[in-house]
């Protein structure tokens, strides 16, 4: 039929024009069986009769609604179907396995001649071509128009394979006067067959390997689905609405499933590592996303997966100890988290999906966990312009399950971004709000109860912060997704946080330590900050008050253990882990120094430190730190106190972590630790607050060892250190060069070299008497402190 013939008609069954439509596309039906379904599938009025023209869309349609209601096998085959399934003995195929033809069309050897790379198998049986042409009488259709080719069904490959022992490529076409009324092949072509090779390639992929669950190695499943063999099988048995299909096994689409999961790669890469296509990708994660969150998310997800007594125990040990009045209180944490997504063509998605904090599209998934970190619901997804505290009351006025679970009297736990539901929640929910104060605007620092009050919330609320960042760093698909992804993610938070809830250990916090920190926590928290209203009173915040370690000839500062200092100073690990940040930093631009008070009446059992730190927030601010403490003593009550100019710098319950670092570097002053290098830093911790009761400095070393004559005083060491930089001329300008702490602390070490008992100079009498003669020049320079010329 011509283009022009085309023009003027439509299909019978959606009605629309054949002129955009391929002719290759355009079936004429005659099958009744097929008729019937068409009519089945028909939205309009007309009955589709014998003759008629009918697209290959409307084909297909019914052609799959008849395989769902088992009447298939009568039906005219559809010519445009892309996949054909292969039984042999009603055992699932794996789908890596997949048979590779080699296109040349000459008579094969043998397979001794074949060379097969790793995974692959070659099988002797053979086979007819693979092309477009039939495969029986070689009939070409684009010479012969009057020509009609049908794809071969699989019943006739499998038909054909047990009588001649011939294989036929899936796909692959032929005639329609060489099949029968039930579309297998007739006896004459099967007669008619021509083989042109003897053997077959088998491709065995990575899939394979997940064919049987069992046989699953424990290093293949953790790298590819992240979870260990036994939790992989606990997931895969969950899967009751699941089966194997004859193209994939439950574990195998499974572990397709969570390597997607983990990875958050498109699926065209994924198809890659698994060889598959991205279409087989796509349905496969489908089916296994549908299936877990029918299985396997209802009984690891929701407030109705315990009773509320079993919620109850959730409850960490210190946070019961600070906010619970009774022991029949919830404690949940509340919280939003975020997805990134792509920009879109659509205005109003676009509007509502920009956030200006991050600059970026995002949508917002909602969090609600205990305090030990189990997951009670996800919600979402909602808009990026909509804040927290409407989420919330939005939550509370849809979910039932929710408001069940909760009663009055429960504690929730929140940041300061839920400040509009405050009084809703207190007020038409009786339920108990606690959150970090707030600073006006007039204030630049918190009072030190304000201080302590927001401690005591951010000492039990970073659960739910650690649980939003290891969903997204375990669960790298939950982090930026397509939009086109954004119907199902919800779904997919719900499958991490279910997994996350199975199979992952609960959250504490200073679990070995929790009853003399809580103890100290209570004991502190209406305590006032004295050393702060010292320092207010008699303007002790001048630089001229104090001295520079350096020119100060006494070791006095107390020494503590660490786990000491966490327990009792810092109240957690959180201070100790930023003070080790801030003193490598300092410790490698070399700005940074330490003041200790001169001589003071006001003062006369006791001595403050005072320092200058760098915010690691602001490059403009700078925080001043002072810590009261009584010399010679080396117990954790000589630290009478300390105070810091930053927000939180005057609470009592702890310490800020400016505080933490200036201790620290204090005592990295106060011994002979050349080293900048941060990895280096923990080999020197002989500070105050970060003491490690097993470690010793370089000086403590040698001194306990009264045979080793390898040793210099501290005074002489310190009085030679660099400044760190240089001023010196060149072709005469005046250049002034920095970030010189690499040369200086090599030459440093060549001069201290020097000074210990065994000489570094007779070492070079190999060496031309020029080199000798510079170093031995270089190391006078040093002893001059002439670091310039150095």
């Amino acid at each position: 039929m011509s283009k022009k013939y085309l023009h003027n008609k439509n299909c019978a069954v959606c009605e629309r024009r054949f002129y955009s439509t391929e002719k290759k596309r355009i079936n004429e039906v005659s099958n009744e069986n097929l008729i019937k379904k068409l009519n089945a599938v028909s939205k309009n009025t007309r009955v589709v009769t014998a003759g008629d023209l009918v697209c290959s869309r409307c084909t297909t349609i019914a052609y799959q609604k008849s395989k769902i209601d088992g009447s298939g096998s009568n039906i005219e085959h559809n010519p445009f179907q892309e996949e054909n399934e292969l039984y042999s003995n009603n055992e699932p195929i794996d789908p890596s396995e997949e048979i590779s033809l080699d296109n040349n069309e000459g008579t094969s050897t043998g397979l001794e001649e074949k060379q097969p790379r790793q995974g692959e198998v070659f099988v002797d049986i053979p086979r007819t071509t693979a092309s477009h042409r039939c495969f029986v009488c070689k009939m070409n259709p684009e010479k012969f128009t009057n020509v009609k080719l049908r794809v071969i069904r699989i019943e006739a490959i499998a038909e054909t394979f047990i009588i001649k022992n011939i294989l036929i490529p899936a796909n692959s076409r032929c005639c329609s006067s060489h099949l029968d009324e039930n579309q297998l092949l007739n006896d004459e072509a099967l007669n008619q067959l021509l083989t042109v090779k003897n053997d077959s390639k088998v491709n065995k992929g990575l899939l394979s390997k997940f064919a049987n669950p069992n046989l699953i190695t424990e290093e293949i499943c953790m790298k590819n689905s992240g979870f260990e063999k036994k939790d992989f099988l606990i997931i895969h048995d969950s899967l009751k609405s699941m089966r194997n299909s004859n193209l994939r096994t439950k574990s195998q689409a499974l572990i397709v499933y969570l390597f997607w999961l983990k990875t958050g790669l498109d699926q065209t890469t994924i198809g890659a590592h698994f060889d598959l296509c991205q279409l087989e990708v796509s349905r496969i994660c489908q089916q296994v996303r549908e299936s877990l969150f029918k299985d396997f998310v209802p009984l690891n997800l929701g407030p109705k997966v315990k009773p509320r007594i079993e919620w109850l125990t959730h409850n960490s040990y210190i946070s019961r100890e600070l906010f619970c009045q009774t022991e029949e209180q919830l404690i949940l944490v509340c919280d939003g988290t975020y997805c990134y997504c792509e920009r879109s063509s659509n205005n109003i998605f676009q509007r509502s999906t920009f956030c200006v904090q991050k600059k970026r599209h995002l949508v917002k998934p909602f969090v609600i966990c205990t305090t030990d970190g189990f997951i009670v619901d996800i919600y979402g997804l909602y808009e990026a312009t909509k804040n927290d505290a409407s989420i919330l009351l939005d939550i509370f006025e849809k979910d039932d399950e929710l408001k069940q679970l909760i009663q009055p009297g429960d504690i929730l736990l929140l940041d300061r971004g839920f400040r509009d539901c405050k009084d809703i929640l207190e007020k038409e929910y009786k339920l108990q709000t606690k959150m970090p104060s707030f600073l006006s605007k007039k204030e630049k620092q918190f009072s030190t109860l304000d201080a302590n009050r927001t401690r005591l919330v951010t000492k039990s609320r970073w659960v739910v912060e650690a649980l939003n960042a290891f969903l997204r760093r375990s669960f790298k698909a939950l982090s930026e997704v397509k939009n086109k992804s954004l119907p199902h993610i919800l779904t997919d938070y719900k499958i991490a946080g279910a997994m996350e809830n199975r199979f992952y250990r609960r959250l504490f916090s200073d679990n070995d330590n929790n009853f003399e920190i809580v103890t100290n926590m209570k004991k502190k928290v209406s305590c006032a900050n004295e050393l702060e209203v010292f320092v207010r009173d008699n303007k002790f915040h001048k630089k001229s008050l104090f001295v520079r370690l350096e020119s100060y000839d006494q070791d006095d500062f107390p020494k503590i253990d660490e786990a000491i200092l966490k327990n009792q100073i810092t109240l957690g690990t959180y201070q100790l882990i930023q003070g080790k940040s801030y003193l490598a930093e300092h410790l490698n631009n070399g700005k940074y120094e330490i003041r200790v008070n001169k001589e003071n009446d006001l003062i006369s059992n006791s001595k403050i430190l005072y320092a200058n730190i760098q915010s690691r927030h602001s490059k403009a601010i700078k925080y001043k730190v002072f810590v009261k403490f009584v010399p010679n003593i080396n117990e954790v009550n000589a630290i009478e106190g300390w105070y810091c100019t930053c927000k939180s710098g005057m609470r009592t319950v702890g310490c800020c972590s400016h505080i933490a670092k200036s201790s620290e570097s204090e005592n990295e002053d106060d011994e002979a630790c050349v080293s900048s290098d941060e990895n280096d830093i923990e080999a020197h911790e002989e500070n105050i607050l970060l003491k490690r009761s097993a470690s010793l400095s370089l000086n403590e070393g040698l001194i306990t060892k009264k045979t080793n004559n390898n040793y210099s005083s501290n005074d002489d060491f310190f009085t030679h250190v660099p400044s760190w930089g240089a001023d010196f001329s060149f072709k005469q300008m005046n250049i002034r060069l920095d970030n010189t702490c690499t040369i200086d602390y090599y030459l440093l070490g060549l001069w201290f070299s020097y000074k210990l008992s065994f000489k570094v100079i007779p070492c070079l009498n190999d060496s031309s008497s020029k080199i000798k003669k510079e170093i031995i020049e270089l190391i006078s320079l040093i002893e001059q402190n002439d670091w310039d010329l150095v």
